[in-house]
């Protein structure tokens, strides 16, 4: 089990060591040991792996600890502290938040744990849904403007007949009707009908 203690601080406040010390405090109290702290002083600005957040996903893995002083070090918006969030979780990485006065643990009984992890679900799940929202908008939007969606026209796709053209015709001209032939060859009707016309059998 790893112990990450993350400090960060913008360019113009300088308490560092305030920060340091109260996680220190902390997981004393919670008789955790501390592997590694990883101090910056920088901007919320700066991209996350500027702000070292990269390498502190890549160290981390289940059951290890990362501990901060508040939420707000984690990331520069809600979206993007939520999102890192989730990401510590799907792994199973235990997060202190100590001004908060929470744990972020999958596995804890922590009411207020349960609470945070519902919410992260949520956010993820309304996250998928308005990348599928705005991929299907996208792609109205391309078709309303002439452009041509999906295969280009000429070509077929695969198909599991390919291969049995010679068969499936042999058994058209013999008057076996496609249903028979569907269980033949053990597909849908539907299926032979496509690929009857895509072939041009």
């Amino acid at each position: 089990m790893k112990s990450i203690g993350y400090v960060r601080v913008s360019t113009e406040e300088q308490d560092i060591r305030n920060q340091e010390l109260e996680i220190r405090r902390y997981a004393d109290s919670k008789n955790i040991i501390i592997n590694e702290f990883i101090q910056l002083e920088i901007s919320s600005r700066k991209n996350q792996k500027e702000r070292r957040i990269e390498e502190i996903k890549t160290k981390l893995s289940e059951k290890d600890n990362l501990i901060v002083s508040e939420l707000s070090r984690l990331g520069r918006s809600t979206k993007e502290v939520l999102f890192l969030l989730d990401e510590l979780k799907e792994k199973g990485v235990i997060v202190h938040l100590i001004k908060q006065n929470l744990v972020l643990d999958k596995n804890s009984s922590d009411p207020m744990s349960k609470v945070l992890l519902t919410i992260l679900a949520s956010f993820g799940e309304l996250e998928r849904d308005l990348i599928s929202q705005r991929t299907k908008e996208a792609l109205k939007s391309k078709k309303e403007s002439g452009v041509i969606l999906g295969r280009p026209k000429g070509t077929t796709g695969k198909s599991k007949l390919d291969g049995k053209e010679k068969e499936i015709k042999d058994f058209l001209s013999k008057g076996i009707s496609k249903s028979s032939i569907a269980k033949i060859l053990d597909c849908d009707r539907s299926t032979l009908n496509n690929f009857i016309k895509s072939r041009n059998l």
